[in-house]
């Protein structure tokens, strides 16, 4: 039986940042003509960040923890009832993720 990962979405692609610490957040402020997901300002800080627009963000993390992190995040909202909330998508830099 495979495991619904309906709320993993394919690939997407962003501009790269330098010196991005794991952890960090960003919003997606806009989109070059070739689609590739532009951010400019990368936050640390969890509680500075939690007053941005939410609807677009990217998430720094350890290489290639992307799936697990969609999955967990996946599992908590459905244990609390909610029905897809979020998705998420690896990027074209591994230590990168699109929710």
């Amino acid at each position: 039986m495979s495991e619904d990962k309906s709320y993993y979405l394919p690939a997407k692609k962003i501009q790269k940042a330098m010196h991005i610490s794991s952890g960090s957040f960003a919003v997606v402020t806009g989109q070059l003509k070739n689609g590739t997901l532009v951010a400019e300002e990368w936050i640390h800080c969890r509680e500075t960040f939690q007053n941005h627009n939410m609807e677009e963000i990217l998430f720094s993390h350890a290489a290639g923890a992307s799936e697990d992190i969609a999955a967990f995040v996946n599992a908590f909202e459905e244990k609390m009832g909610h029905k897809k909330i979020s998705f998420f998508a690896s990027t074209n830099w591994n230590r990168v993720t699109w929710i």
